[in-house]
C-alpha cells in the first residue's frame, strides 16, 4: 500500500561521495531502502538525512530549479559542465580564477529536472536532438529500402553515422548495417540467407573475421 503524500518528507540519501538523491519517505529507515535499492546497494552502506526545504515537491521528482536554490549542483544536459545556482564558471567569458569575481556568469536554464549552462547550451543540445532524430529517419528509411522485412533490433546513431543491427527472416545471427556506407555484415552461415533477401548473385567483398560486407 502506498504512503499517502501528506505522510512523505524529503531526505537526501547519500550513496557515494559524489552521488546523492533526494528520496521522499516516512522515516530515515526508510529512505536509505529505497535509495540503496535504486543503485543496487546495501541499505546499511547509505546515509540519509532531512531536507525540510524540499517537502513542498512530495512524492517526486524535484525540479533542478529547485535543486539550484539549495546550493545543490547538477550536470548541464548537454556539454556535462557543472551548473549552480549562479551558472556555470567553465562557460563565462573569463574563466581566469584571479578574475573570476568580476565575471559575469550567464544564467543557468532549467526545465523540469534538466538543466543547462546557458541558453546557448540549450539551444546547441535542441539542435543536435534535431540532427540526430534526422540521421536516424535516414538510416531507417535506407534500411527498410534495402531489407523491407528486416526487424530493427537496436540503432545507434550519433553525428554523421549510425549502426543498426537486424533481424532479417532465416538469418541465425543479427545482422549489422553501417551507415552511410551502406555496409552490411552477417555471419557466414546467413550469407545465402542474406544475399537472397538482397536479391543479390555473389558477394562483393569479403573478410576473414567471419562476416560478409556488401557495398
Amino acid at each position: 500500500m502506498r504512503c499517502p503524500v501528506a505522510d512523505l518528507v524529503a531526505w537526501v540519501v547519500k550513496l557515494d561521495d559524489d552521488h546523492h538523491e533526494v528520496v521522499f519517505e516516512r522515516s530515515e529507515a526508510r529512505a536509505r531502502v529505497r535509495g540503496a535499492r535504486k543503485e543496487g546497494l546495501d541499505a546499511r552502506d547509505t546515509e540519509a538525512r532531512r531536507e525540510p526545504r524540499l517537502d513542498a515537491h512530495a512524492p517526486g521528482p524535484v525540479p533542478a530549479q529547485a535543486l539550484l536554490a539549495i546550493n545543490w549542483w547538477l550536470e548541464c544536459s548537454h556539454c556535462a559542465h557543472r551548473v549552480e545556482e549562479e551558472g556555470c564558471w567553465r562557460c563565462a567569458d573569463n574563466a581566469d580564477e584571479e578574475a573570476s569575481h568580476e565575471m559575469e556568469w550567464a544564467p543557468p536554464v532549467t526545465r523540469g529536472q534538466d538543466v543547462w549552462c546557458s541558453e546557448a547550451c540549450r539551444e546547441a543540445e535542441a539542435r543536435e536532438r534535431t540532427e540526430r532524430r534526422l540521421a536516424r529517419e535516414a538510416v531507417l528509411a535506407e534500411v527498410r529500402q534495402t531489407l523491407p522485412s528486416a526487424e530493427v533490433a537496436s540503432t545507434v546513431v550519433t553525428s554523421g553515422t549510425g549502426t543498426v543491427w537486424l533481424r532479417v527472416p532465416g538469418c541465425k545471427g543479427t545482422v549489422k548495417y553501417e551507415w552511410p556506407t551502406g555496409t552490411l555484415w552477417a555471419e557466414v552461415r546467413d550469407h545465402a540467407i542474406l544475399l537472397a533477401a538482397l536479391r543479390r548473385p555473389a558477394l562483393e567483398t569479403w573478410k576473414s573475421e567471419g562476416g560478409a560486407v556488401h557495398g
